[in-house]
């Protein structure tokens, strides 16, 4: 009988392991935080930000205008969308309020 219980916990530790190892796997490493190893960077492996095209200057105020309203553009969009969907959940929170409070149990 207690080697029953002990094949128990180990098929628990087992599943648990698995699901760590698959949620360790699964997660992205976000580009750009290798911690560099003393003596092993070479210029190809190393990493440099680049520049900016606004601070060298190749690019004029008016596309980087541009691009600032595109994104304040696509900001807008996206809030928009939102505060219409929160207005259909309040909507739908509504019509269940309503048909609650239009039911009673008894009458059926």
């Amino acid at each position: 009988m207690n080697w029953k219980i002990w094949a128990g916990v180990a098929v628990v530790v087992v599943i648990a392991l698995v699901l760590f190892g698959t949620q360790k796997s699964a997660a992205p490493e976000p580009v750009g935080t290798e911690m560099p190893v003393p003596g092993t960077d070479t210029p190809e492996t190393a990493v440099s930000p680049s520049p900016s095209p606004v601070a060298a200057g190749s690019v004029g105020v008016d596309s980087v205008v541009d691009a600032i309203l595109a994104d304040a553009t696509a900001d807008q969009t996206l809030v928009q969308t939102e505060d219409a969907n929160a207005d259909l959940a309040i909507q739908d929170a509504a019509d269940l309020n309503d048909l609650g409070a239009a039911y009673t149990g008894n009458e059926f």
